[in-house]
C-alpha cells in the first residue's frame, strides 16, 4: 500500500483525484471550521456568507457590483452606474432606456435608433408618445382606442376622448370645431337625482331636470329670432292646477266646477288659463286657491265681482293672471268664436 505523509492535522499534500471526492456533508474551508463552500447531493453550490467574481460580489440578498453591469452575453440588460441609466436593447440601436434622474422623477424612453418611438404596454394596451403628445388606451377586443389624450397643443385636434362601446366623448381645444362632444343618444349626466341630463337626438337639444332648473345669469336671457314654447295642461271641469308644472292651462267645462290653484309657482310670472264651454255652455267656475287670493281687474277678490264668462256653446275665454309671489291678479279676454 502507498504511504501518505501528512504534515498537519486537517491538511493533505497536492493530490490528484482519481474519483469523485465525497464531502459527506463537510465545507470546503480555508481554515477548517463550519464554514465555506457546500454541494449537497443534487449538486447544489452553496457559500455560506459571500461570492467574489471579479468587480461583483454575490451575497444572499443582493449583487454588489463595481462599475457597470451587463446581464446576458448580448447585452441585453445593461446598468450604466455612472450615468445612473438602465438600459433594455433588443439590438444595437433599438432599446427602452430608464433615466433616473436627481430631482425625485425617473424618466422612460423608447427608441428605434432613429428617434423616441411611443411607449406601449401590450398588456394593457397603453400607449405614451412624448413626441405626439398622446396618452392613448386601446381596447383589446376591438383595437379601437377608448380613452385619448392628445397634449401637444395642436390647434383643433382632439386634446382628450373617452369611448364607451364605440361612442364618443370629445374635448377639443378652444379653437377646434368642437368643445365637447357626446355621440349619438348617449345622456350627460350631472349628479343624477331625478334624472339630471343633456341630451341631443341631432336635431333637438333636451334639457331634463327632476326639480328645477335655475339659470345663474347676470345679464339677459335672448333667444335671437327663436320663440320659447310651453307645454299645456290639459284638464276637465273641477280640476286643481299646479302652476309649477306648466304656466298654461287648457280646460274644458263639460259642467259647472270649481277650479282651484293648487300649487303656486316658484317665482314672480305670467299665467294662462284657457277656458272653452262645451255641452251646451253655461258652465260656472268657483274659484278656489290654497294660498294667497285672486284679485280681480275692477276690484273684485276671487269669488266677489269676479268676471262673468261667456256661456255660449264652444266659446273660450283667456283668462291672465299676474302671480307676485304671493297672490294672482287676473284679467279676462272673453268671447272667442274657435267654431
Amino acid at each position: 500500500m502507498p504511504r501518505i505523509a501528512i504534515k498537519t492535522i486537517g491538511s493533505i499534500p497536492n493530490h490528484k483525484l482519481l474519483k469523485n471526492l465525497q464531502l459527506q456533508d463537510n465545507y470546503i474551508s480555508n481554515d477548517g471550521g463550519d464554514e465555506g463552500i457546500t454541494i449537497d447531493n443534487d449538486g447544489i453550490v452553496t457559500a455560506s456568507s459571500q461570492i467574489d467574481i471579479g468587480n461583483m460580489s454575490l451575497t444572499t440578498d443582493e449583487i454588489d457590483v463595481d462599475g457597470d453591469l451587463t446581464l446576458d452575453v448580448s447585452g441585453d440588460i445593461y446598468l450604466d452606474t455612472a450615468g445612473d441609466d438602465i438600459y433594455f436593447t433588443a439590438s444595437a440601436t433599438k432599446h427602452i432606456r430608464i433615466m433616473l434622474g436627481t430631482a425625485n422623477e425617473t424618466t422612460i424612453r423608447a427608441h428605434d435608433g432613429l428617434s423616441f418611438e411611443p411607449l406601449r404596454l401590450e398588456g394593457t394596451e397603453l400607449e405614451l408618445n412624448a413626441v405626439t403628445g398622446d396618452i392613448i388606451f386601446t381596447s383589446a377586443i376591438s383595437n379601437v382606442p377608448e380613452l385619448a389624450f392628445d397634449l401637444d397643443g395642436t390647434s383643433g385636434e382632439i386634446s382628450a376622448q373617452l369611448k364607451v362601446d364605440g361612442d364618443d366623448l370629445v374635448f377639443k381645444q378652444y379653437d377646434g370645431n368642437e368643445v365637447i362632444r357626446i355621440a349619438d343618444d348617449r345622456k350627460l349626466y350631472f349628479y343624477d337625482q331625478g334624472g339630471e341630463h343633456i341630451s341631443s337626438d341631432g336635431t333637438d337639444l333636451t334639457i331634463a331636470s327632476g326639480g328645477h332648473i335655475d339659470l345663474a345669469v347676470t345679464g339677459e336671457i335672448d333667444f335671437n329670432t327663436s320663440t320659447c314654447g310651453f307645454q299645456a295642461q290639459l284638464g276637465t271641469d273641477a280640476v286643481n292646477i299646479d302652476w309649477g308644472a306648466s304656466n298654461k292651462y287648457h280646460l274644458a267645462l263639460n259642467n259647472s266646477s270649481t277650479v282651484t290653484f293648487g300649487t303656486n309657482p316658484t317665482n314672480p310670472c305670467n299665467l294662462l288659463l284657457k277656458v272653452k264651454q262645451l255641452n251646451g255652455g253655461s258652465k260656472v267656475i268657483t274659484w278656489a286657491v290654497t294660498s294667497g287670493t285672486i284679485y280681480w281687474a275692477g276690484g273684485g277678490i276671487l269669488n266677489t265681482d269676479e268676471p262673468t264668462l261667456t256661456t255660449t256653446d264652444d266659446k273660450t275665454d283667456i283668462l291672465s293672471f299676474y302671480f307676485d309671489g304671493t297672490n294672482y291678479f287676473g284679467v279676462a279676454s272673453l268671447n272667442f268664436d274657435t267654431t
